[in-house]
């Protein structure tokens, strides 16, 4: 009995560490290599992107990865970490609480494979994914 309540307390021990050590882990391994930094600052961040492709936001300070999406080309990403907006377009991307004490960067990954505009893109992949 005590043997076994020994083994679940190492098991359950472990699963917790496992948890706990994911949600700790950087977010900056999640920006491919392949993406380059094309901006990076405080207060307010503009770039326009010049083809479609996968965009990444990070806040550096934060260690944190803020955003990721597809982005069609000619978009403009914009962060104003004093108006607490990050936009794509005129849409909000994210409802993440900007500190303009933080250094954002943006990070962009051209899409070589495929010109379409994201939408079209998103549409194949999500009708592919639920064949």
């Amino acid at each position: 009995m005590i043997r076994e309540s020994r083994n679940f307390a190492v098991l359950a021990g472990t699963v917790l560490f496992l948890i706990a050590a994911g949600g700790c882990a950087s977010s900056r391994e999640d920006i491919p290599g392949s993406a380059r930094m094309v901006a990076e600052g405080n207060e307010r961040l503009t770039y326009q992107v010049p083809r479609g492709g996968t965009v990444y936001i990070y806040d550096d300070d934060a260690d944190k990865l803020v955003y990721t999406g597809e982005v069609d080309r000619d978009e403009t990403i914009t962060i104003d970490s004093e108006d607490d907006r990050l936009m794509i377009g005129s849409r909000r991307a994210t409802e993440y609480d900007l500190d303009p004490d933080h250094r954002m960067q943006i990070y962009f990954e051209e899409d070589l494979r495929d010109a379409r505009p994201a939408r079209e893109r998103y549409r194949d992949r999500d009708r592919d994914r639920y064949r």
